[in-house]
């Protein structure tokens, strides 16, 4: 057999059959529309708080905006904004150094209790975690 024949025998293109996609998975990753009013109004701040599909004119949404308008003509509108937290459990900068320089500056009575702890935590096994547990629980405004 020359390899003529075989290679024009072999050009044929077969079509791919794609995965079989499973009606039950798909609805679980389709995302949920979440019922969020499009305006919120804040009697008290005399303000009007909007989403983001308020901005899009002729929509449901938009049109709801307008309507609070309408109502409330001297009210201040405002984009909603997310919330965020408040990192009030911070250990930015928390390093062994630093609470030994606080105890040293603040607790003057508790430097040897630090030294002690120093010592324990060598045989823990994550020394600087140790530390870090027991000085937030003794200090909790160590950073106010």
């Amino acid at each position: 057999m020359d390899t003529t024949s075989m290679a024009s025998t072999c050009t044929a293109l077969v079509p791919v059959s794609q995965p079989a996609v499973n009606p039950a998975v798909e609805q679980r990753k389709a995302k949920k529309p979440r019922n969020v009013p499009a305006c919120k109004v804040d009697t008290v701040q005399k303000t009007i708080t909007f989403t983001k599909a308020a901005m899009v004119p002729n929509t449901p949404a938009f049109n709801e905006l307008m309507e609070m308008r309408r109502m409330f003509p001297e009210f201040l509108v405002k984009p909603r904004t997310a919330k965020r937290k408040d990192p009030q459990n911070s250990v930015k900068g928390l390093t062994l150094e630093f609470m030994e320089r606080h105890i040293r500056a603040q607790h003057l009575q508790d430097v040897e209790e630090f030294l002690r702890q120093k010592r324990f935590s060598e045989g823990a096994r994550s020394p600087y975690m140790y530390m870090r547990k027991w000085f937030v629980g003794k200090y909790p405004n160590w950073n106010k």
